[in-house]
């Protein structure tokens, strides 16, 4: 959010217009971004589970592979629904519901409108701007929950999810 939309600011700031051009040198920056940050996750340390974990993961499998790949696919699938409706779900579904429609608003109609808005005097670089500040507020937000994770474990978990 935040380097993006610094090119952003400066490459598109006066254009009227996004041409073609434009588009894809920001698509190849990004495209090259998630390159590298795909390689910095394949060279992370992979297993961090205790043995116990291990163990259990282990009986499931053999459990899984007396069953054929149908089997497996149906079963997960009647899982996944019961988990769905347990209590605990149920209850977290709406922060779910409410975070996704938000960042979509942020992610797409906010940053577009600004775009598209005919009042002001350079919308394309007022569109990096805006991406800046949602960015940096991404960076404080989540830095002051891990960062201050001493404080945030003195606040209920309910306080800091309705936050």
């Amino acid at each position: 959010m935040l380097f993006g939309n610094v090119y952003i600011y400066f490459a598109w700031g006066g254009k009227e217009y996004i041409n073609s051009k434009m588009r894809i040198t920001l698509f190849t920056g990004f495209a090259v971004l998630c390159g590298l940050g795909c390689f910095v996750f394949a060279v992370f340390k992979a297993d961090s589970r205790t043995e116990e974990e291990k163990e259990e993961q282990e009986e499931l499998i053999q459990e899984k592979s007396e069953q054929s790949a149908a089997q497996i696919a149906i079963s997960s699938i009647i899982e996944s629904f019961q988990l769905m409706v347990t209590k605990e779900i149920m209850l977290i579904s709406n922060l779910f519901l409410y975070s996704g429609l938000f960042f979509c608003f942020y992610a797409g109609v906010f940053s577009t409108a600004i775009g598209n808005s005919k009042l002001l005097e350079s919308p394309m670089s007022t569109v990096g701007l805006c991406g800046i500040f949602i960015g940096v507020g991404e960076i404080l937000g989540g830095g002051m929950f891990s960062f201050g994770s001493k404080l945030m474990d003195k606040i209920p978990k309910s306080v800091i999810l309705v936050l």
